[in-house]
């Protein structure tokens, strides 16, 4: 079930960091593991939602590019006494392209 929502043009700062990829067209496959970029998201929160799924979509009214369970939640920094979190997660290929509901505020983060 997708939890989370966050918007993130272009892929920015998204990194793969265990690839399973599909050479036949040079494609990431199901159970590749990403990371996402810094995002301010308590740790508290970020770790409950281990577990559930993410999607990243480039804006609140596009679809989602890329998707998957979240395995870990890691603290980054805090700025401003706002922490920040990475969240890895393992790529869900059947999570593209889904519009996220409700999604009326500015906010980045966007919890379902």
């Amino acid at each position: 079930m997708i939890k989370l929502a966050l918007m993130c043009r272009k892929g920015e700062k998204l990194n793969v960091v265990k690839p399973n990829w599909d050479v036949s067209n040079l494609s990431l496959l199901d159970g590749t593991i990403m990371e996402t970029g810094v995002w301010v998201v308590g740790l508290k929160k970020a770790e409950e939602l281990i577990g559930h799924q993410l999607v990243l979509c480039s804006s609140r009214n596009s679809p989602s590019y890329v998707g998957g369970t979240i395995l870990s939640a890691n603290k980054t920094s805090v700025v401003n006494n706002l922490p920040r979190v990475t969240l890895q997660f393992k790529l869900e290929r059947q999570l593209s392209g889904r519009l996220v509901p409700d999604w009326v505020e500015q906010n980045p983060v966007h919890y379902l």
